[in-house]
This record gives C-alpha cells, sequence and structure tokens, in this order.
C-alpha cells in the first residue's frame, strides 16, 4: 500500500513540474519566451569606431563576379635547386671576418666573408707588377711614335729642300760658260748633302716605326697575360658573382638577393680550396610540392600552365600566385598520392621555406553571377547569413548559397549588387551582445515574422 501511494505522489509531482514548464510556451502563442538577458541574437549591431578598428572591420558593395573551377591543395614551400649555392674559397687561407648569420637576408654585393690568404696576396703583386709593365710600355711606345711624327717632318723638309736646291742646280747648268764652275760645283755638293739627309730622316722613320710596332705586340702580350692573370685573381677569390677586396684579404660577396640557410666557418678558422664557408638560397621564386590524392589525378590532366593561387591555412589573403609545372607521374605507394610541383613568385618574401600553405588551382572560369568573399558568409545551423548594412546598423540577413570557388561564394537568393555586407569582421559583429527595449519583448519577443529574404 505505501509502494502505490509513494508511485501516485510522485507520478502527480512530475505533472505538475511539466506544466510549469510548458504552460508559459503555451501562453506565449507557440513563440520562444523572451531572453531573461535582453540578448537577442536577429537584433541589429550597432559597432562604434574603436570596435570597428580592433576588429579590422570591412564592408564591401555586393557585385557580380566569376565563381572559378578550382582545384583546392595543400603542399609545402621548398627553394628551387636552382636557388641554392655554396660559397666557397680557391685559395688556402684564414678566416678573419664573417658578416653574416643563419637566416639573415642580404643583397647583391653584400660583403659575406673575409679570407687571409698569402697565395691570394702572390697572386696580386704579380698583377700590380703586370700594370705597371704595362704603363711603361705604353709610354715608350707614345715616345717612339712621337720620334717617327719628327722623322716625318724631317724627311719632308729635306725632300723640299732638296727639290729647290735641284731646280737651282738645272737652272745654272742651263746658262753655260756664264756661270762660274765652282758655283756649280758647290750647289752639287749641296744637292748631295740635302739627299743623305732625306735618306737620314727616312731611316729614323723606319727604325721608328719597327720600335713602336714592337711595342705594340709587347703591349697587347702584356694586355692578355694581364686579362688571364686577373681572371685568375678573381678565380682565386670565388666562383662566378663574388669578388676580391684589395690587399691580401679575399672578400666573397653575395651574387644576387637571398636567404643565409647554412654557416660553416668561424673567425680564426683555416680554410681549404672548396670547403664551405656559406649557403645561400635565393627566395624572390620558390616551388610548391603539393599533395594530390590519387582518385584526384584525372582532375589535373592537362593542368601544366594553369594559375595557383598560395595561401596559409584559414588566411583570406592570398599571399603569391604561381604556375602549375607539373603533375607527378609517380604515385607514393603508401600515401597513394602525386606530387604537383608549382612555381611560384615571391618577390614580397611572403612564403618561407618549409611553410605549410593551400593552393588553390584555377582550372576553368564559370559566368558572372552575384558573389560575396568567404569572409562575408556566417553559420547558425542550417541557416546562412551574412551582415547588411541599413544606417548606422548592422542587419542579420539570410542568404541562399549556390557554387563557390577559394575566394566568393555565389548567392541565388537574399542580396542584390549594390547591398553593403561586412566582408571581414562578421563574426566578432555576431559576437556584439545587443540591448532590446523591454517592450519590444513584450510585443514580438526580439525577431521579424516576416522571411527576411531579399529579392
Amino acid at each position: 500500500m505505501n509502494r502505490t501511494r509513494w508511485v501516485f505522489v510522485s507520478a502527480i509531482t512530475l505533472v505538475l513540474v511539466m506544466v510549469s514548464v510548458y504552460l508559459p510556451t503555451f501562453a506565449h502563442d507557440d513563440h520562444a519566451p523572451p531572453p531573461t538577458d535582453g540578448f537577442d541574437p536577429l537584433a541589429p549591431r550597432t559597432v562604434v569606431p574603436e570596435t570597428a578598428k580592433m576588429i579590422g572591420l570591412e564592408v564591401a558593395e555586393v557585385d557580380f563576379g566569376v565563381i572559378e573551377t578550382v582545384e583546392n591543395l595543400t603542399g609545402m614551400v621548398r627553394i628551387e635547386p636552382e636557388g641554392k649555392r655554396t660559397l666557397s674559397p680557391r685559395v688556402a687561407g684564414m678566416v678573419t671576418k664573417v658578416h653574416v648569420q643563419v637566416g639573415d637576408r642580404v643583397r647583391r654585393g653584400d660583403l659575406l666573408v673575409e679570407v687571409d690568404s698569402p697565395e691570394f696576396a702572390r697572386l696580386r703583386y704579380e698583377m700590380a707588377q703586370v700594370e705597371s709593365a704595362h704603363v711603361e710600355l705604353r709610354v715608350a711606345r707614345t715616345a717612339a711614335l712621337g720620334r717617327i711624327r719628327q722623322a716625318e717632318l724631317a724627311q719632308h723638309a729635306s725632300e723640299e729642300m732638296l727639290k729647290l736646291s735641284r731646280e737651282e742646280l738645272t737652272r745654272l747648268e742651263g746658262r753655260g760658260e756664264a756661270v762660274s764652275v765652282n758655283l756649280i760645283s758647290q750647289k752639287r755638293s749641296a744637292v748631295l748633302s740635302i739627299e743623305r739627309e732625306v735618306e737620314s730622316a727616312r731611316l729614323n722613320q723606319e727604325l721608328a716605326q719597327e720600335e713602336a710596332d714592337g711595342l705594340a705586340e709587347r703591349i697587347e702580350a702584356i694586355q692578355e697575360a694581364g686579362r688571364a692573370l686577373s681572371e685568375l685573381v678573381q678565380r682565386t677569390a670565388g666562383s662566378s658573382g663574388l669578388d676580391a677586396e684589395a690587399g691580401e684579404a679575399i672578400g666573397i660577396r653575395a651574387s644576387a638577393e637571398a636567404i643565409v640557410t647554412r654557416r660553416d666557418v668561424s673567425v680564426g678558422q683555416g680554410v681549404q680550396p672548396g670547403d664551405r664557408l656559406i649557403e645561400l638560397a635565393a627566395m624572390d621564386r620558390v616551388q610548391i610540392i603539393a599533395e594530390l590524392p590519387e582518385s584526384r589525378l584525372d582532375r589535373l590532366r592537362g593542368a601544366q600552365g594553369k594559375m595557383a593561387r598560395i595561401r596559409q591555412p584559414r588566411e583570406v589573403s592570398v599571399r603569391a600566385t604561381g604556375v602549375v609545372r607539373t603533375t607527378g607521374l609517380l604515385i607514393d605507394p603508401v600515401k597513394r598520392t602525386a606530387h604537383v610541383i608549382i612555381d611560384a613568385e615571391n618577390s614580397g618574401g611572403l612564403l618561407h621555406d618549409g611553410m605549410f600553405v593551400e593552393v588553390a588551382i584555377v582550372l576553368d572560369e564559370g559566368e558572372f553571377v552575384v558573389v560575396v568573399p568567404h569572409g562575408a558568409i556566417l553559420t547558425d545551423g542550417p541557416e546562412r547569413y551574412v551582415f547588411i548594412r541599413e544606417g548606422e546598423e548592422f542587419k542579420r540577413q539570410e542568404v541562399a548559397l549556390g557554387a563557390k570557388d577559394d575566394r566568393f561564394v555565389e548567392v541565388t537568393d537574399g542580396l542584390v549588387p549594390g547591398d553593403e555586407v561586412i566582408v571581414r569582421g562578421a563574426y566578432a559583429v555576431s559576437q556584439i551582445r545587443p540591448r532590446v527595449a523591454a517592450d519590444h519583448h513584450d510585443h514580438d519577443h526580439g525577431h521579424s515574422h516576416g522571411s527576411g529574404h531579399r529579392h
């Protein structure tokens, strides 16, 4: 009897509890009770300038755009094989200065390492001797050319005097007995003397020309020796693109903008030809090694040359763009994936070796439709919505979505071109808790009875 009575009392208590819970719901015409804390998720939001700046709020007009057919992959940033470079000396010496550390970014011409080398100093001394001899020969040849000019002038003057003397002798001989024999004899002696001067000037000119020609040959030979020695000095200083400082030190310089990825040398260390001093990696161009599942390999047939957009995970902005070089022909037997290699420009330095990235390969373009960026779309259960600006407030607007790519989403209902929606900071705005007046709750509980769709 007691057990039956206890069961009856328990049943009555349960009924009373259920009535107390559900009676207010029925009393409000099948609507949810007003929030007890005054927060209505459907109410418009007001964003003060300080908050907008803090959350990076960005608003843009809805417009037409193209939804592209893309293949989304993940991959890793790698240095191009041609971008790696090892710097080594070609003579023995001792390191006197190291100007860089691992991770430093260097520019073309930056001095990286200085190596003190007696062998290099000897080559520099020999080169200085060759240069000095070259200067001396040029001076001697200039003097020889001057003597040639003097001989030419002397010969020309003698030939003119000889011409006049011969004319005068002919005239005197033509006068016969009117001219004394002694005078004619003197004129003949003068002509012979001038002829010897002409011949002497001609010989001097020939000798000076031979000397100048010999000096020219020696100058050409020493110039060739100087060029060979200069090339030897540069090769001794380092490989192509490296430079040498004056004196005994070899100054090894960067040949292009790059990142120091390895340093195997310190001050005071002795080095031999071929020892690795510094390893550089050019980062103005990189490669993305993306993983393509075997089941999707057919989608990228003929994708070579297609454009790719590169981002970090969960990042909206594009860090770099690239072009598909190859789609892998070999399948990894364990992961069942193939490699897709993408060549990417990295002049801004936003991609780093080893960085994990997301890649969107553009396969095709579609038609123009109404689109918004992915950052504008928010989710509440099955509902998709945006925040649309109306005056000084942002109103929650439900939307229907269509196709999408890595940048945009098609909006098939709820928005029209020209509407202003939040494209950055929408989630932060959704967390703002608007205060709703009490009389507003009493009438419609803080939400509209309309459909909320815009056509």
